[in-house]
């Protein structure tokens, strides 16, 4: 057989392939044999027989997988792989850096909140070993004061020798300057001690002007004596009478005001009363105006380490006017507030705000009937004390 009479049978044998045996160009097969587009080319140009397996038909060819392939039609189509990755939405973005920022400002507020609570445990510990020294130099102090008195007294218990006389002068200069230094370290530790709670209340109360108000309650019989006299006000009605004070400068009186406002800021003068009104001050004190136990309310302000202040700060910048307000030196954490200018009487007990709303609440106050004009018959009531 020639090659022009092969190439012709190759050809009609095609023609008849394509007529029965449908394929795919570019994979496929006849349910007579493979077939591809690789060996139709290769045919033409050596001949090859139409039954010779090919040798590069890819792995996934194979025969029709359903009828409708089988029937249909011979056609030319690519197949396209595409592959691709999910674009991430901008908003995702967004969201995970306003996370990532609100993260590190989360752990900036936390290293701050952790830097002031540590200040404060250190002014803290710093304060109570204050205190602890102030009241062994204290001790040492009454001490020495006995001695000097034990030596006074001995010294004239009869007529000294010349030895005793000098040996009673030696140890009584001793005393002395040993009182002298004691005296400077008090002076030492309450300097350091003004300036500890001057902090501590610019810290907690801030540094501008700090003023706290006082609601008052006076007895019924009071209330209905003086209830056609007195009219609304910014001092609260006669059945709800406040009187609002303004403290000192921290720059002058730190440590009363802070006491006072720690004494305050804890509910402890919550109930207690005004007691007096005499040598003209209105006194308050610890003691409630409900009948409720006294000894409760004067451990209260014991428990909470507030019994008094722990020394006579006073100040001629604040001096005792008029509608001013101290505190009691009795070691107690009672206050008075002065009607009359007692600048004179009370010169060097600590002096620690004035009144600056509610001066016919004041007025009231001395109104308000005494047994023997010292003692209330009945107890005006604090209900309630609060830093504005």
């Amino acid at each position: 057989m020639s090659t022009s009479s092969v190439d012709d049978d190759t050809d009609s044998f095609g023609d008849d392939m394509s007529s029965t045996c449908p394929s795919r160009l570019h994979g496929g097969s006849s349910t007579n044999g493979f077939y591809n587009q690789n060996n139709y080319h290769n045919r033409g140009q050596t001949g090859g027989s139409v039954a010779s397996e090919p040798h590069n038909l890819p792995h996934h060819w194979g025969p029709p997988s359903t009828t409708h392939q089988r029937d249909a039609p011979f056609t030319s189509r690519s197949t396209l792989v595409f592959t691709a990755t999910k674009r991430k939405s901008p908003i995702y973005i967004v969201v995970a850096a306003f996370c990532a920022i609100g993260m590190f400002l989360d752990d900036q507020s936390h290293a701050t909140l952790h830097d002031a609570l540590q200040q404060v445990v250190r002014f803290t510990e710093h304060r109570r070993q204050v205190h602890a020294k102030f009241d062994s130099i204290e001790q040492d102090i009454r001490i020495l004061q006995r001695q000097m008195m034990e030596l006074t007294v001995s010294m004239e218990g009869g007529l000294p020798s010349l030895s005793d006389i000098l040996s009673g002068d030696e140890e009584l200069d001793e005393l002395q300057a040993k009182l002298k230094e004691g005296s400077s370290q008090i002076g030492s530790l309450q300097k350091r001690l003004q300036e500890i709670h001057k902090n501590d209340a610019i810290l907690k109360y801030g540094s501008g002007k700090i003023r706290v108000e006082l609601e008052l309650e006076f007895p019924p019989s009071s209330t209905r004596l003086n209830a056609n006299n007195n009219k609304d006000s910014p001092s609260g009605s006669p059945n709800n009478p406040r009187i609002v004070m303004e403290m000192a400068s921290l720059d002058v009186m730190p440590h009363s005001v802070y006491m006072f406002l720690e004494m305050v800021d804890a509910k402890l003068f919550d109930g207690c009363s005004f007691i007096l009104n005499a040598m003209h001050v209105i006194k308050a004190a610890p003691l409630p105006y409900d009948g409720s136990s006294a000894a409760a309310k004067v451990r209260s302000f014991a428990q909470k380490g507030l019994e008094s202040v722990a020394f006579r700060e006073y100040s001629s910048d604040f001096p005792h006017d008029p509608y001013t307000v101290g505190f009691a030196v009795d070691g107690s954490p009672s206050f008075y507030i002065n009607t009359q200018d007692n600048t004179d009487i009370h010169v060097g007990e600590p002096c620690f705000a004035k009144i600056v709303s509610g001066h016919e609440t004041v007025k009231r106050m001395e109104d308000a009937p005494t047994r023997n004009g010292i003692w209330y018959r009945q107890r005006i009531g604090i209900k309630r004390a609060t830093i504005l």
